[in-house]
This record gives structure tokens, sequence and C-alpha cells, in this order.
């Protein structure tokens, strides 16, 4: 007896005891799927959160967008408007009334006197240069002088210009001796009119006559020069 009721004690044990087991493990599984629910809804609100954020931002665009686009279409209209009112408020100009236009035609009208035409002074004739006839160097002519020789003895010598030249040059007298007076014609009359010049010099070895001839035939075209 003894024997059984032990083992109806135990039976009860163990099945009280796996009955509360099983319970402990349904309310953990519980819980564990309530959690689970949980975790959804939250991401399913966060999602639906997430949504109305763009749906939010898209329709703040949009409304921008109008009203950028509402301003645009203003702004022309606020000018009509403005040039509207504009015209309205430009007065009408009147019109000269008939009585100016019957006062003005009986004043006589003022003769504005005509501008008398300047009279042109004759112009000052300014007196011609007269241009100088180019000036000679000698005058035309036979001129004759003389000078002193060999021994202070006297020469005569002509000269002869014509055209501002010297054209002929003669010893008209000498006190000179032979040959020597004749060496000096010879040589000294020829440079004379080659030159144009007294300024030749005398010939060797009739120094003396030379020197007459030159220096009378100087004195002569001194005479001459203007």
């Amino acid at each position: 007896m003894k024997r059984k009721i032990l083992s109806f004690a135990l039976t009860s044990i163990l099945v009280l005891t796996g009955c509360s087991g099983n319970d402990n493990q349904q309310k953990n599984n519980d819980k564990a799927d309530t959690k689970v629910e949980q975790s959804k809804e939250e991401t399913a609100k966060n999602e639906d959160k997430k949504e109305e954020e763009k749906k939010a931002e898209e329709s703040k665009e949009e409304t921008k967008k109008e009203e950028t686009q509402d301003s645009k279409t203003e702004e022309p209209k606020t000018e009509q408007v403005k040039t509207e009112e504009s015209k309205k408020e430009e007065p009408k100009a009147e019109k000269p009334k008939q009585e100016t236009k019957t006062q003005t035609a009986s004043q006589p009208k003022q003769e504005t006197p005509k501008a008398e035409p300047k009279k042109e002074e004759p112009k000052k004739e300014e007196p011609k240069k007269e241009t100088a006839a180019p000036k000679t160097k000698y005058k035309d002519g036979t001129y004759t002088a003389t000078a002193k020789g060999y021994d202070n003895r006297d020469t005569t010598v002509s000269v002869t210009i014509s055209g501002d030249k010297i054209t002929d040059v003669s010893v008209v007298s000498s006190g000179d001796d032979e040959p020597y007076i004749s060496m000096a014609k010879e040589q000294i009359i020829g440079a004379i009119v080659a030159n144009q010049s007294a300024s030749v010099s005398a010939v060797s070895g009739a120094t003396f006559s030379s020197n007459g001839i030159i220096n009378a035939a100087a004195s002569a075209i001194a005479q001459a020069q203007n």
C-alpha cells in the first residue's frame, strides 16, 4: 500500500511539474510573438512616416513651383495695369479756342527786319616785289692803268670787259727792256683772260716786267668793278 501511495504521489508531482513547464514555455513563446508583432508594427509606422514626409516635401516643392509661376504671370499683368492707369491719368490736351485765332488774326504781323548783306571790303593788293636784276661784277668797257716795272719804269695796260667778262688784255706801252717785256706779255696776258682775274703768277726770268703788267691790269679791272 505504501508503495502505491508513493508512486501515485510521484506521478502527480511529475504531472504538475510538466504542466507548469509547458505553461512557462507557452508564456515565453507568447512574449516572443508579441515582440515580433511590435517590431513589425514599429517598422510599418516608420515606413508610413517616411512616406508621409516624402509626400509633404513633394507637396512643398509643387507649391513653390506654383508660386513662382503665379509670380511670373502676375508681373506682366501688373505692368499692363500700370500702363493702363498711366494712360488714364494723362490729361487730355485741350484744343485751342477759336477766340485766340481771331485775336491773332486781328493783330498785325511784325515784320522782322531783313539782315543787310555785308559789304565786302576790297582786298588790298599787296605791292608786287620787284625782282632785282642780278648784279653784274663788272661794267662793260675798256679800262687803262699804269704800274711800275723794272727799274721803276712805267708799264701801261688796257683791259676790255664785255658781258661781265674780261675779253682782252693788251700792253699799251712799257719802258722795260727786250726780251723781258715780250716774255711777260706772252704768258701773263693769256693767264689773266683765262682766270678772269689779275691774280696770276709772274714769269721766271722776267719777274719785274711781269709784275708791271699784273699790277697795271689789276688797277684797270678795279676801275670796271660795280
